[in-house]
């Protein structure tokens, strides 16, 4: 019991900063990069038809190629998890630039996913 109070106001500092971090995610930095911008293009399609601008259906990686350079082969195979994520912000928002970025700044990275059991020493 005497955690819940810890735990309260963990989840009520965790909150205020998701607010004031979020607020303005449209408009941070001032352009979309270009990956963002491939990514979308990617997610959409997937959110829109459920395959990937090649036409492959529901992919398990996406290989990205720039469509301006004129027979461009990339070996940049990218993991699924950033498009999946991306596509589903776009099932129920309209696609933007804050629509784009929700799912990066709202996904736990490897780094911040350890427990903090895991980090500290153990004691002999």
């Amino acid at each position: 019991m005497r955690r819940l109070p810890a735990r309260l106001a963990l989840a009520g500092v965790l909150l205020l900063a998701g607010m004031l971090y979020l607020h303005r995610l449209g408009d941070a930095p001032i352009n979309i990069s270009t990956d963002e911008a491939r990514f979308a293009v990617q997610a959409h399609a997937i959110a829109a038809t459920g395959r990937d601008l090649h036409g492959n259906r529901m992919p398990l990686f996406f290989l990205i190629a720039d469509p301006l350079i004129a027979n461009h082969s990339s070996v940049a195979w990218w993991q699924p998890d950033l498009f999946y994520l991306m596509a589903g912000v776009f099932r129920f928002v309209p696609v933007s630039e804050a629509a784009a970025r929700l799912q990066g700044r709202c996904r736990p990275d490897a780094t911040t996913a350890v427990s903090p059991r895991e980090s500290r020493p153990t004691r002999r």
